[in-house]
């Protein structure tokens, strides 16, 4: 005589962890915030010395020039005309008057950005 036993198995739990979707979810939070925690770091590095000076008299707007890593494009220009108003480019330089001081350490935080400096004031001003 034959005799079988039905074996139930019994699906295994699956943790929240070893869930594919979970993984890819728990990367990308990892891989955004080093992304903006490097920006946050390194932000304030970018600022000149002068211009740290002269945000921490609280003016209402200041006038800079950015130094970008690579010419800067239609897409950068564009974001510089939001903060501002942008009076040209040379090379890798930017010419932004009117930035408030809140976007300039927003702007610091791109990067693509290489050094943030104050714009000489010229005597005859």
């Amino acid at each position: 005589m034959n005799t079988e036993t039905a074996v139930l198995q019994t699906p295994r739990k699956r943790h929240w962890y070893g869930r594919r979707d979970a993984r890819f979810i728990m990367v990308v939070a990892v891989f955004l915030a080093v992304f903006y925690g490097h920006g946050f770091i390194n932000g304030p590095s970018r600022l000149s010395d002068e211009l740290q000076i002269a945000l921490d008299g609280n003016p209402a707007k200041v006038d800079i020039i950015i130094t970008t890593k690579f010419p800067p494009e239609q897409f950068h220009m564009n974001i510089f005309q939001d903060l501002g108003s942008l009076r040209g480019t040379k090379g890798g330089k930017a010419f932004l008057y009117g930035v408030r001081p809140a976007d300039v350490r927003s702007l610091s935080r791109h990067y693509w950005m290489e050094n943030i400096d104050l714009v000489k004031k010229s005597r005859q001003q």
